[in-house]
């Protein structure tokens, strides 16, 4: 079977099989019968489905445009509909799936590269990144599902930065030091997502400047500072209160700017009484318990 795409009407997006045998033609065009042609034909029909109701429905109906569109894309991401290795259609094509111009698209296309969804691949396209990374042993992110079981967690690496200013962190790590913050985005049971601003000196954890960014994917960062180091985090000290998040923090838990959310601070000592991190975890409203522990005991690896 060949399968060809038309784009027709406005916005909609269909694919049409064709029973022809293997480089039959059709208008004087050859096909060859490729499974990656199916299952880029199999992304924009679904697509074309998901989207329209998806947008109909988003919940933030006073979001920018763009925004709107971005969430839609990984709520799409987040159900399968586009999976790993997929190529995401043209621009074009989601430009006619959806009721935004051309340059809407293009904000939202880009807001996924940047925050680590997908990747540009020149003479290729747009291909969906391995984004759904399993956190091994939450320490914060610990929530309880319906069934009362520890709820999976799946990560994603947004950016890391060098922090020239200043901030809660230096109470914690002092003001004498390089301080990197790794920003990371947490899905929790494919429920809803938490983000959160990681703060480390790098002089003391100089693998938090060194590593790839990408490597750090589905790292229980915990563990790894206890392997550089061996000096394992033994009490944590934790705050929390409610905040009205960034536009940033608002779009990546998927509420509404003006929507209060918990904002947990931690503060983790090693067993030499020493603070290593300070963390800062956005959680938007939720039906799930979320475990606190503060005393962790001889911990060695978490």
């Amino acid at each position: 079977m060949t399968v060809k795409i038309f784009a027709i009407e406005k916005r909609e997006c269909y694919a049409t099989p064709w029973k022809f045998r293997k480089g039959a033609t059709k208008m004087g065009t050859s096909f060859d019968i490729r499974p990656d042609h199916i299952r880029a034909a199999t992304v924009i029909v679904d697509l074309g489905k998901f989207l329209p109701e998806a947008l109909a429905t988003t919940g933030h109906p006073n979001a920018p445009k763009h925004v709107q569109l971005s969430r839609a894309l990984v709520r799409a991401l987040d159900k399968g509909i586009v999976r790993e290795g997929d190529k995401l259609p043209s621009e074009s094509i989601l430009t006619a799936m959806t009721p935004y111009s051309l340059g809407t698209v293009q904000k939202a296309v880009k807001w996924l590269v940047q925050s680590g969804f997908v990747k540009r691949t020149p003479g290729i396209g747009t291909i969906v990144k391995s984004w759904r990374n399993l956190l091994s042993e939450p320490l914060h992110c610990r929530f309880k599902n319906e069934s009362g079981d520890i709820a999976p967690v799946y990560t994603s690496i947004v950016n890391r930065t060098a922090i020239d200013g200043t901030g809660p962190w230096d109470e914690v790590l002092g003001n004498d030091q390089r301080i990197f913050r790794i920003d990371r985005c947490f899905r929790i049971d494919d429920k809803f997502s938490v983000f959160s601003y990681f703060y480390v000196d790098v002089d003391r954890q100089p693998i938090f400047e060194t590593l790839p960014l990408n490597d750090f994917e589905s790292y229980n960062f915990k563990t790894l500072m206890y392997e550089q180091s061996g000096d394992p985090i033994t009490h944590l000290d934790q705050r929390a209160t409610f905040v009205t998040p960034s536009e940033k923090i608002a779009r990546y838990v998927g509420v509404d700017e003006g929507t209060s959310v918990l904002q947990l601070k931690v503060s983790a000592k090693t067993v030499s009484g020493e603070y290593i991190y300070y963390q800062e975890l956005f959680i938007p409203p939720n039906d799930f318990d979320l475990q606190i522990d503060s005393h962790l005991g001889g911990l060695s690896s978490i």
